[in-house]
């Protein structure tokens, strides 16, 4: 396989789509894979992932329903 479709719900394309995909060809899958491997890389994305959390929780939550006691 040359290609893996990481998000298909976002567009609903099929994976095997032609044109302006959400694919990752192996090279593009490889130097993910390098970033992942780097601890700094790793804790840059862990921080930035925790800010967009706390900021949408400070702004009045994740937009989970909310259900009356």
């Amino acid at each position: 396989m040359s290609n893996v479709n990481l998000f298909p719900h976002k567009k609903n394309k099929p994976a095997n789509c032609i044109g302006s995909c959400s694919a990752l060809s192996i090279d593009e899958i490889h130097a993910v894979e390098e970033k992942l491997e780097d601890p700094e890389y790793m804790d840059a994305a862990i921080y930035r992932l925790a800010t967009i959390i706390t900021d949408r929780i400070l702004s009045g939550g994740l937009d989970y329903e909310q259900e009356e006691i």
